[in-house]
């Protein structure tokens, strides 16, 4: 399966997805009107609206999180960063050894008189 069929697939189940919510969101409106009004009792009573911290806390922890996703970018970037580095840099391995000229010995022998 290539590139293409992939992306032809991802719009129609797009698309698929985008009728059936219209579907049921049109579904949900014909249930409300249908439905009548609920008598006052004890079902209708509403929770306590959720005190103020609670927000607090949701959004520190937003916070929270934002710190160290951003945390996480620059730590994988600075990691990019040495990688490609050593990469530029030849191994100590693959160094070549230097080579020094030697001379071959040889023997002299002396005259003898």
């Amino acid at each position: 399966m290539n590139l293409d069929d992939r992306l032809r697939a991802a719009g129609h189940a797009l698309r698929e997805g985008s009728a059936n919510q219209v579907e049921a969101a049109g579904r949900l409106r014909e249930v409300l009107r249908r439905a009548g009004p609920v008598p006052p009792g004890p079902a209708m009573e509403l929770a306590p609206a959720p005190a103020r911290p609670a927000a607090s806390l949701l959004r520190r922890a937003q916070r929270l999180a934002l710190a160290v996703n951003l945390l996480l970018v620059v730590a994988l970037g600075v990691a990019l960063v040495i990688v490609v580095e050593r990469g530029r840099e030849p191994e100590v391995a693959a160094r070549p050894a230097p080579t020094v000229a030697t001379a071959a010995p040889t023997t002299t022998v002396a005259p003898q008189n």
